[in-house]
């Protein structure tokens, strides 16, 4: 019994340090990523220098009170092989790299500590469907059977039918792709998206950030994660403990002489 309970004891400590493994590195990037909140839904576009604004120069829109992560200019160098126009900000969103318009984050806050940035959900196709990597092409080249679990990426208005951005994740790869709103079992997702947590209120998004505010949103994001880690820690001591300190009791003698 005591050895079932000591693998026991061991396999939970490997779980444990895995996810210690894992808020570590949340902490470090979360401590020199920079983000940005985006006041209103703003445009994701694929280059800073869009032919026209047509459907294939555009990725998606985010939505309002979330946050990309700002990258550097050389970034979109090694990328696009050409320099990033002064009229784009480079930034990532859930794994998409484009650009947004400077004047789209105009006077916001460059914030750190931001473990939770993207609108996150789970959607699934209610019907055998397909979905294509550009809009404009008539190649549908990924099958998608009903209930497939997507990744809500973005949405993408076109005329009158709205498209969902959206990531599968296939062998070692993730697969981004359209598909219409229509195909999904949550076809009004794009119209109730809810602010994020950090957000006080719309009034409060489309003004510029107090730096003060700022600071407080990037104090308590890693705070918790150190506090996580904290209870992380305490728990492997007490393994610890128990593993290589406990010894069984020995049973007395003397009633039974």
């Amino acid at each position: 019994m005591r050895t079932f309970l000591k693998v026991t004891a061991l396999l939970t400590l490997c779980q444990i340090l895995y996810f210690a493994g894992v808020i570590s590195r949340d902490i470090s990037l979360a401590a020199t990523t920079e983000y940005i909140a985006v006041p209103t839904d703003v445009t994701l576009y694929r280059d800073c220098h869009p032919r026209a604004e047509n459907v294939d120069s555009i990725y998606f829109t985010i939505p309002a009170s979330y946050y990309v992560s700002i990258l550097d200019d050389t970034d979109y160098a090694l990328d696009h092989n050409r320099a990033l126009s002064e009229e784009y900000v480079y930034c990532e969103y859930m794994g998409v790299r484009g650009c947004i318009r400077r004047s789209d984050i105009e006077g916001c806050v460059t914030l750190r500590g931001i473990t939770d940035p993207y609108y996150e959900a789970t959607l699934y196709t209610c019907r055998n469907t397909r979905f294509r990597r550009l809009l404009s092409s008539d190649v549908l080249d990924v099958d998608l059977p009903v209930d497939t679990p997507l990744d809500y990426v973005g949405y993408l208005k076109v005329d009158d039918t709205t498209y969902y951005y959206v990531s599968i994740h296939r062998k070692d790869e993730t697969v981004y792709g359209y598909l219409t709103a229509a195909d999904t079992t949550d076809g009004t997702i794009a119209t109730s998206i809810p602010l994020h947590k950090n957000a006080r209120s719309t009034a409060a998004i489309a003004t510029p950030a107090d730096p003060n505010d700022a600071e407080t949103v990037e104090s308590d994001s890693i705070e918790n994660l150190l506090l996580t880690a904290v209870i992380i820690g305490i728990t492997l001591l007490i393994l610890f403990v128990f593993l290589f300190y406990g010894r069984p009791k020995k049973k007395s003698q003397k009633g039974n002489q």
